[in-house]
């Protein structure tokens, strides 16, 4: 049994999100780089000037938001558990995005307290799980059809509007998922 011991391991989770911050002089400006004039007189037949500036256009960073694994887990474990609990009940009703956001946000409260501070920084972080857990994880899914390419997740035709149509589908619990 040289396994390691899952129980005891400590793994932060990076989860990722657009940057707000401005684009800085360097994002902005190309750098322009004039090569030296090859000197004719020299003794080396064949230069090798500079190689040309890269015109690639420079990406965003993303800002990461680091939380440990079992703050991720809690987040996860709840969502899914509740979403699952739904499915076998009676009324067979699906929770969408933000209703299962607003849901996980009121089992915290007494975690977050009243601060609308703490409750927009836990809004975004289960926001930020939940994509991890359809988009990558695989854990939840999309229940209804929705217009929604499940690859990419952007909307059919490019209108733009994919992020808010997203929020309003129907999550569900991967049927081989075992909570």
């Amino acid at each position: 049994d040289d396994a390691p011991n899952t129980a005891r391991m400590s793994v932060a989770t990076t989860i990722t999100e657009e940057g707000d911050e401005p684009p800085t002089a360097q994002d902005t400006e190309p750098s322009t780089v004039v090569p030296p004039n090859p000197d004719p007189n020299s003794t080396n037949p064949n230069p090798t000037p500079n190689p040309p500036p890269s015109t690639k256009p420079k990406k965003k960073k993303k800002k990461k938001t680091q939380i440990t694994f079992e703050q991720y887990e809690a987040i996860a474990n709840g969502i899914s558990t509740h979403l699952r609990s739904l499915e076998t009940s009676s009324s067979s009703s699906n929770l969408t995005w933000t209703q299962a956001t607003e849901w996980y946000l009121t089992q915290v409260t007494s975690e977050i307290g009243e601060s609308e501070e703490e409750a927009d920084k836990m809004r975004k972080l289960v926001n930020m799980v939940i994509k991890r857990l359809v988009e990558k994880d695989r854990v939840l899914m999309f229940m209804d059809d929705g217009g929604v390419d499940g690859e990419t997740g952007e909307a059919d035709g490019g209108g733009g509007g994919g992020k808010t149509e997203e929020k309003e589908r129907l999550l569900g619990v991967h049927p081989n998922y075992v909570i």
